[in-house]
């Protein structure tokens, strides 16, 4: 077929649907080829032609799938195995439009167009008898599953059965034959309808408020169905059979007879659900931490439908309410569990929700029991119901919430997760530290690994009645003790180097977060002992130490000063261990830390007391005297060394100012009687200083020069004795101002003398060079290498000793010209 033709005959079956919002640009390609592919292929007998909410126009071999949005349809047939062309379009295609849903179009066309056209038509009587029959049939199930979709149940009522009087009508064999298989078919849908009641008692999934809906629905249904029953049309019919004396009628009567009693029992029954509409209303809005404070008002409220009640009285009702009760706690409890927050890590927030979910369903088990009780007490009514049946799959959940809560517990000790952030990496020293960080990397992730072999159960987590879980949480319980082994060992390895109670408290605090299981709870607990022995070592060493008195302080610390400071340096190491020890939460409490508890007091308080008697010693041996003791010379004559001075200054003293400095530094009260002295340390050490620069200085002028040069120095170095006699005599310690002036003045003149005698000295060292010039001065200059003639030696020889000549005068001069300079320095001086 050429292809204008197809384009001809597609563009004339476009023109054929009329569906709203269809235009030119509705038409895809792919549509265009579906139509195409219909008009050359005479197999195909029909194309549907359908705007879709979604996806648009669609053209297609089938009709929609039920559950499919469609807005507009149109179906386009051909006569079967007829070509279409321009010329045989209208005989060979039929189309149609169909409105609305497909099927509501389908049954009325054929209740209101068809149905009555065949009750009307004359065809022969057994053709005709045949087809009704069959359409009948098909209208029936029809309407029955078109109206089921939306939740009702309508009857279908033949219209040729209205056509005659139900007296000429009960005649007609066929025709009440056909009446009788509809009444069966309404039977059935009664039966159905009936049956759903039975239904509903055995599902174990649904709470009150569905149990509420569905009585509402029944009796909704049961009420629109009596009113069906009451119609004329169902009356006529039962009369044609009645006339007919159809065994099927006494049946059909039983049924309305029985719709009448379980539409008065369904309003009963929701008259007195309605009870816990509102309660369970409430309940659903509440978090389970809430939920406890609303349960005794349910459980009082069936409690009183069960006695009240006249058709939902019985012991099995009552218990599926209880049933129903408990189904919506653990729906409640489920919707408030966050799993992706479990296995994520947040632990903090998932175990507050899983304890308050497990407090949510012992208290509904409490308040159950506790109206159990009183209704036994006061009510003559016994109330024998099957608990277990409801209770069971409570503490089925509250085993399910408490594994949850052990898989928190798990991530916190073998996943380092708290809420949400994991804790950082331990860090282990020494050698063994990357080993023992690789052993608890391979801890984490083979957990890890198994934890999500929990997590792929999803929802089916809290479905207590998947069998798989607790298999799989049974495995996971067996591989977390694996890990408790691996965990022990590693914290054994990581003991192995430990030598301080600060380093043994750091490694428990690391592995205290799994010592809430058992198995590692006792390795912790052998370790803590390790710590509490290691501290109890440092106490034995340190009494031994007292006993034997055997202590040491630097050279330059006081002695009594120094012994207090090693006691309070070692009171300080012991405190700090206590401290650590003190601080530890973790640390069982045996009788091992009890002992060393004790006897750490005890050594603290000897340590005291040593530092107290010390003290308390230097206290006691206190001079009043010390004031006095500044009341001497500055200065004083060596008496090894008479040309020598010295700082005169009590040394006494000296240690005094260092032992009160480091009495202060340890904090305690210095004695009044040396306190004031001691505020004048400043001053005086500052005079001590400049006194000490001034004797370095004189004693470095005097030890400079020898015998000899003293004398030549003797009237500089008494002009200076004379300068130095008032410290020597009248200036004391105490008078700081006219010492400083003092210092300050004798300074200047050594410092004057110290230019002298360097300058002397270094003339001497000058002419001492000059002279040492002078002897190595050869005056015969010897070549061995040069062959003299005749005169020329003794010409060369002279040439040099009159060069060597020069040099020699030159030195001389320059040598009595130093000393002429030092002899104008020293020629107004005495004889000596």
């Amino acid at each position: 077929m050429e292809e204008d033709h197809i384009n001809s005959i597609r563009q004339m079956l476009i023109s054929c649907v009329s569906i709203s919002g269809v235009t030119e640009d509705s038409w895809t390609e792919d549509n265009m080829k579906t139509l195409d592919q219909f008009v050359v292929d005479t197999s195909i007998p029909c194309v549907v032609v359908f705007m879709h909410r979604s996806n648009g126009l669609q053209v297609d071999y089938k009709t929609p799938l039920p559950g499919e949005v469609v807005e507009g349809l149109c179906y386009i047939s051909r006569v079967p195995g007829a070509i279409i062309t321009e010329e045989t379009f209208d005989a060979a295609v039929q189309f149609d439009t169909v409105r609305g849903e497909p099927l509501q179009r389908l049954l009325q066309d054929m209740t209101c167009l068809h149905a009555p056209q065949v009750a009307l038509s004359t065809y022969k009587k057994t053709n005709k008898d045949e087809y009704t029959k069959d359409m009948h049939w098909f209208i029936a199930g029809l309407t029955d599953d078109l109206y089921k979709k939306a939740g009702n149940t309508v009857l279908y009522i033949p219209v040729e059965a209205l056509q005659r009087s139900a007296e000429e009508t009960s005649k007609d064999k066929k025709l009440v034959q056909r009446l009788e298989t509809i009444m069966i078919h309404w039977s059935d849908q009664i039966k159905e309808l009936l049956n759903v009641q039975e239904t509903m008692d055995t599902k174990d999934n649904c709470g009150p408020l569905q149990e509420i809906a569905f009585w509402k629905s029944l009796f909704t249904k049961l009420s629109e169905i009596s009113k069906q029953l009451q119609k004329t049309e169902i009356q006529d019919i039962q009369k044609i059979l009645q006339l007919a004396k159809s065994l099927y009628l006494k049946r059909f009567h039983e049924l309305a007879t029985e719709i009448q009693e379980c539409s008065l029992q369904a309003e009963s029954n929701l008259t007195f659900l309605s009870l816990l509409k509102n309660p369970c209303e409430e309940l659903s809005q509440l978090k389970p931490r809430q939920i406890a404070s609303k349960l005794r008002h349910i459980v009082v409220a069936i409690r009183t439908i069960w006695n009240n009640s006249p058709h939902y009285n019985s012991s099995e009702r009552i218990t599926g309410l209880f049933c129903q009760m408990s189904n919506e706690i653990i729906r409640l409890c489920s919707q408030s569990i966050c799993l992706d927050g479990i296995f994520e890590g947040h632990l903090s927030s998932s175990r507050r929700v899983l304890d308050d979910c497990i407090q949510c369903c012992l208290s509904w088990k409490e308040t159950y029991l506790h109206v159990s009780q009183l209704h036994h007490k006061y009510s003559e009514k016994a109330w024998f119901l099957d608990q277990a049946r409801f209770l069971v799959g409570i503490d089925a959940f509250i085993m399910r919430l408490r594994n949850l809560l052990e898989v928190c517990d798990c991530q916190h000790q073998f996943a380092r997760w708290e809420d949400g952030q994991q804790r950082d990496m331990p860090c282990f020293r020494g050698s063994t530290g990357p080993e023992l960080t690789r052993k608890l990397q391979k801890i984490e992730a083979s957990f890890q690994g198994r934890l999500q072999n929990l997590r792929s159960f999803g929802k089916g987590v809290l479905d207590v009645k998947n069998p798989t879980w607790s298999e799989e949480f049974n495995r996971f319980c067996t591989f977390v003790k694996d890990l408790e082994m691996m965990t022990q060992e590693l914290i054994s390895l990581a003991f192995r180097t430990v030598s301080t109670v600060q380093e043994g408290v750091r490694l428990l605090d690391i592995f205290s977060p799994m010592s809430t299981r058992k198995a590692i709870r006792c390795s912790m607990e052998e370790k803590s002992e390790e710590v509490y022995n290691i501290f109890s070592k440092e106490l034995k060493l340190v009494n031994k130490l007292l006993n034997r008195m055997e202590w040491s302080s630097p050279d330059h610390v006081p002695k009594i000063v120094g012994q207090v400071m090693w006691a309070k340096a070692l009171r300080h190491r012991l405190e700090n261990s206590m401290e650590i020890l003190q601080k530890c939460p973790f640390m069982p409490e045996s009788p091992s830390r009890r002992d060393i508890f004790f006897t750490f007091g005890q050594t603290v308080q000897l340590l005291d007391e040593i530092v107290r008697k010390n003290f308390f010693d230097w206290t006691q041996n206190l001079d009043g005297q010390y004031l006095k003791k500044l009341q001497q010379p500055l200065l004083v004559r060596c008496k090894n060394a008479p040309f020598r001075v010295d700082i005169n200054f009590d040394k006494d003293l000296s240690r005094l100012f260092s032992e009160i400095w480091y009495w202060e530094r340890m904090k305690f009260e210095i004695p009044q009687i040396v306190s004031d002295l001691y505020q004048s340390k400043a001053e005086i050490r500052f005079l001590m200083e400049r006194v000490l620069l001034l004797t370095r200085n004189y004693n470095r002028i005097v030890g400079m020069l020898s015998p000899d040069e003293l004398g030549l120095f003797r009237q500089r170095v008494r002009f200076i004795d004379r300068k130095m006699e008032p410290g020597m005599t009248e200036l004391l310690w105490l008078s700081h101002g006219a010492s400083n002036h003092f210092i300050n003045d004798c300074l200047l003149h050594v410092d004057k003398a110290q230019s002298l005698v360097d300058g002397y000295k270094f003339s001497n060292l000058s002419i001492s060079n000059l002279c040492k010039k002078i002897s190595e001065t050869l005056l015969v200059k010897i070549d061995g290498k040069t062959v003299y003639r005749n005169l020329e030696f003794e010409d060369d020889q002279e040439s040099h000793q009159q060069s060597r000549l020069q040099t020699l005068r030159s030195t001389h001069l320059e040598i009595i010209h130093i000393m002429t300079q030092i002899h104008s320095i020293f020629a107004k001086d005495g004889a000596e």
